[in-house]
């Protein structure tokens, strides 16, 4: 099972799910969509925890790939399951840019940050692989990303926040799928 979460303003039809439901066909891959500026962020996850649990069938191996506002999500998945996860430019913080740059209400920012107190300083991140862009126009990734994951795993690649399936990002997310 590879359960894909997309950025703001996406969907679970993006260009990561459509690489993977083309280089992995014989796996099941979730990717639902979710209406991020409205949806209860505690909905959204029980969503996601749904998925995962539901979906997981012993002796094979399960994935989330999250991109952005879907990297935040994954990111708690990998606290709460120790999941493999591969976090993909990943907004890390939220309630940062939501309410400035994409006019999300208080209400969902503060339940943001919620969250972000209760998973993102678990120590389950032995399975954390992070994919970022080298000219990330929205999340300045050596001042929050690697602030909040002191991991060595991070990967490079060029390319802007809304990052495009380039065979460099291709080669990268198949070989850390393996």
């Amino acid at each position: 099972m590879i359960l894909n979460i997309h950025g703001y303003n996406s969907s679970g039809n993006n260009s990561k799910y459509k690489f993977l439901t083309e280089e992995y066909k014989n796996d099941l891959i979730i990717s639902p969509t979710f209406d991020y500026k409205n949806d209860n962020p505690y909905n959204i996850l029980d969503s996601l925890k749904n998925a995962v649990t539901s979906n997981f069938e012993k002796g094979k191996y399960k994935i989330v790939v999250g991109s952005s506002l879907g990297g935040f999500y994954a990111y708690c998945l990998s606290a709460i399951y120790d999941i493999r996860t591969i976090l993909i430019n990943p907004s890390l913080m939220p309630f940062i840019n939501l309410n400035t740059r994409y006019d999300v209400g208080n209400t969902i920012c503060k339940k943001y940050i919620e969250l972000f107190s209760k998973y993102v300083y678990e120590p389950n991140l032995g399975n954390l692989e992070i994919i970022v862009s080298n000219n990330d126009n929205i999340i300045n990734h050596n001042e929050i990303t690697r602030s909040v994951v002191s991991s060595k795993k991070f990967y490079v690649v060029k390319g802007e926040h809304h990052m495009r399936m380039t065979d460099e990002l291709k080669s990268q997310i198949k070989r850390l799928i393996y």
